[in-house]
């Protein structure tokens, strides 16, 4: 049987302490999510998120579009504690960054569109570099490890 622990941002219950830490390292950066069976949902990116490599079958769209599905790997940290990610699909470059115009971090393929997938902002005729000035690649961000809530202080 699993142990079932819950994060102290919101009660949302996991079946496993990095799903749990994945919540909380995304709560750090204000990432809206819902979480259901291993696999976050980060509904104003659409962008799917399954914890570690599990065989979970998720949406997969055209990296060129901002607007498709993106499905990425949220893997264990590395052992220095930073925040490790991959690619549903191997010819993805992704990078968390950080959106000057609406505030929000996002998901993005450097091989694709450089857009924030949450307000589009870098498109045809906008700053598409934005990205460059605040953005981490795998291993560059902070893990965040969450408070069990029977560990609260």
């Amino acid at each position: 049987m699993t142990n079932t622990i819950s994060t102290v941002e919101d009660g949302t219950p996991f079946s496993r302490a990095l799903d749990a830490d994945w919540a909380a390292t995304l709560d750090s950066l204000k990432v809206r999510w819902t979480y259901e069976q291993g696999v976050f949902h980060l509904s104003d990116q659409n962008v799917w998120a399954a914890v570690g490599t599990p065989d979970v079958a998720l949406p997969s769209g055209d990296r060129d579009d901002v607007r498709d599905p993106m499905s990425i790997h949220l893997l264990a940290p590395d052992p220095d504690g930073m925040a490790t990610w991959a690619g549903a699909n191997p010819a993805q470059d992704l990078i968390l960054t950080h959106c000057p115009a609406c505030d929000g971090h996002t998901f993005m393929d450097v091989n694709g569109a450089w857009q924030c997938r949450i307000c589009h902002h870098g498109g045809r005729g906008n700053d598409n570099k934005f990205w460059r000035k605040e953005h981490y690649r795998p291993g560059e961000l902070l893990f965040i490890r969450a408070t069990a809530l029977g560990e609260r202080p």
